[in-house]
């Protein structure tokens, strides 16, 4: 059987700084599941809001 990776977003904290800038910083996992849908390899990266994917 093949495998496939998957992309989800995890999750994603927002708060404001001192100077009332607003910080977003987000969680993007990568899974590769196997035939039988179990995960052989994972993958988290985090990722600023203005980052370029």
């Amino acid at each position: 059987m093949s495998s496939r990776t998957v992309v989800l977003q995890t999750c994603l904290h927002a708060s404001r700084r001192v100077d009332d800038r607003l910080v977003a910083l987000s969680g993007i996992e990568y899974v590769t599941l196997n035939g039988d849908g179990l995960i052989t390899s994972l993958d988290n990266r985090m990722v600023t809001a203005d980052s370029r994917l």
